[in-house]
């Protein structure tokens, strides 16, 4: 089989879908005994056909993500050390088991935004193996999917962003200028009972993260149990 540069890969629990850089899709399921997972030892073989990719991304409900606020000036002032510490204080996570990247934006009490965390063991993993070493970035999927929606539209309302697909659903909360959480949760989206289930999950969720039901939009591709129980849901993205 010839060596086809891809400029996109996604792993999730599934498998790989992997997308060249002529738009051509493919995906690779996991066989049912197969379970990779960022918190193990071992990567998943890639496909045959992959010899470069321009980004992989990874699947956000495999990593440690926690929200911070900090009453810094500049975001510049940020660093590693102190969201480590943040959540070694708060959490009681030892940041030494963990790569850190995060996400910031200034807002009126300083700067603000979300953390994740990535195994140490699976980074130390990535740099044994040569393609995984060599790809240029390494993202999270549903922090991509749901700023794809943000950036839609005026961020100075409280904006709940949700993007269901056939597995399951991405959801956040953006407030007061900087995202106050994100999650995935996976089912079975085709499946009516399942979905009406994870709308009520989701609903928790966002209200957890300080969702108003009565005054925060929201936006982006819903099930219609999604939109039938959030009552300002954006009717244009119904999958």
């Amino acid at each position: 089989m010839p060596h086809t540069a891809l400029s996109r890969l996604n792993w999730d629990d599934s498998g790989f879908t992997v997308r060249d850089e002529q738009g051509n899709i493919d995906v690779t399921p996991f066989a049912q005994d197969e379970k990779f997972a960022l918190f193990g030892h071992d990567l998943p073989d890639l496909p045959a056909a992959v010899s470069s990719l321009g980004c992989i991304y990874l699947p956000m409900e495999q990593f440690l993500s926690r929200t911070f606020s900090f009453p810094l000036q500049h975001r510049k002032h940020l660093d590693a050390d102190m969201l480590g510490q943040e959540l070694a204080d708060v959490a009681g996570i030892d940041p030494e088991d963990w790569w850190l990247s995060w996400r910031s934006e200034k807002v009126e009490a300083g700067v603000a935004g979300l953390v994740f965390g990535l195994p140490k063991i699976t980074q130390q993993a990535m740099q044994q193996q040569a393609i995984w070493q060599a790809t240029p970035l390494l993202l999270v999927d549903g922090w991509e999917r749901l700023n794809y929606w943000l950036d839609q539209v005026d961020k100075s309302e409280a904006l709940a962003v949700i993007d269901a697909d056939a597995q399951g659903v991405f959801f956040g909360l953006f407030q007061d200028g900087a995202w106050q959480g994100m999650r995935r949760l996976n089912t079975d989206m085709n499946d009516e009972e399942q979905s009406r289930n994870i709308a009520q999950e989701v609903i928790w969720s966002l209200q957890a993260m300080g969702m108003d039901m009565v005054h925060t939009q929201i936006i982006g591709r819903l099930t219609s149990a999604l939109a039938d129980q959030l009552p300002l849901a954006h009717a244009t993205h119904q999958i």
